[in-house]
């Protein structure tokens, strides 16, 4: 869509998919769809593409462990770490100490160090750092979190990136739905539009500046994805600096677009579905596998044409390569 902004593209989203879920499915939704900014979806669900039919929402803990004489909780907040929670009704008696390492095991994947619980028995507190707090500052932070008799909270400490991860992960777990080397990566691809009233932020605070992209997100689903682009070639050539990338680097890589923005492009916008997984959520499977003709197995193999097959030695020589038994 030439010269469209995030209002036009996602207007017209909403219009398709609400003719789409009332001439397939029978069902009106209502328009205009909840908007969340990546912020508050990242500090309430920790996800970008939260389910949002339950509530488990994430609670900031940093001021409540403040101070305290915790050292694993001190020594990440002095590093610009954070401490955050997620209130399980009815998760006192739920999870017994198994279970709780179970998903100890399971949030390690996203990085957490462990996983901290509090019970809020009714008649007593217990806690997995109940030698290091006293009851009453156990209690304060089960009414942070607003758990009531019979509730648990579970707690992550590390960088903001880790917690959201796993307690993002966690809640959607609990609900019973199932590179970084320190450089600057962009995260989809460098061609995104940042938000233009923060451009200051380029140079001084990268990892703070926010994009004109959006998803559209149902029950934790990621349907389709897009933003404004990026249509100003000194802007493009800011980016691509940001990103560490050298002139020739631009050049051999993007020389195409750079060579094109000499001529002008209009401000453009637009967003693209994943098919399948509308369809498939659309005819109610539970897996992607279900609405593709030919999908692969696990090993990412197509059982019907035996792809991928061994490369000719034409094939491989046209690339220039070479392969070399061990």
């Amino acid at each position: 869509m030439s010269f469209a902004g995030v209002d036009d593209v996602i207007e017209v989203q909403e219009g398709f998919i609400k003719r789409v879920m009332k001439e397939v499915k029978g069902v009106d939704v209502q328009t205009p769809f909840p908007r969340l900014s990546y912020d508050e979806a990242m500090e309430r669900y920790g996800s970008d593409k939260p389910d949002t039919r339950f509530g488990i929402e994430l609670i900031k803990l940093n001021d409540v462990f403040e101070g305290c004489g915790f050292e694993l909780f001190t020594k990440n907040l002095a590093e610009g770490g954070d401490i955050r929670g997620i209130c399980v009704p009815g998760g006192a008696e739920e999870f017994s100490r198994k279970k709780i390492d179970k998903l100890t095991n399971e949030v390690k994947h996203y990085g957490a160090h462990g996983l901290i619980w509090i019970k809020n028995d009714g008649d007593s507190v217990s806690s997995s750092i109940g030698k290091y707090f006293s009851e009453e500052e156990l209690k304060a932070v089960l009414d942070k979190c607003g758990a009531g008799s019979g509730d648990a909270v579970f707690i992550v400490s590390g960088t903001p990136k880790v917690t959201y991860d796993s307690l993002g992960f966690l809640r959607r777990r609990i609900a019973g739905l199932k590179d970084e080397d320190g450089n600057l990566k962009a995260m989809h691809h460098p061609f995104t539009q940042p938000k233009l009233d923060q451009l200051d932020k380029l140079d001084t605070d990268i990892l703070g500046l926010k994009a004109n992209a959006y998803d559209i997100v149902l029950n934790g689903v990621e349907l389709g994805g897009g933003s404004v682009r990026i249509h100003d070639k000194d802007l493009q050539a800011r980016m691509f600096k940001v990103l560490g990338l050298t002139e020739e680097e631009c050049q051999e890589k993007f020389g195409f677009l750079i060579e094109a923005f000499k001529y002008g492009a209009p401000p453009h916008a637009g967003l693209a579905y994943g098919l399948d997984r509308l369809v498939m959520l659309l005819l109610g499977e539970k897996s992607i596998r279900e609405v593709i003709a030919f999908p692969k197995n696990q090993n990412a193999e197509c059982p019907v044409c035996e792809a991928p097959a061994p490369a000719g030695s034409g094939q491989l020589e046209e690339l220039g390569i070479e392969l070399i038994e061990e």
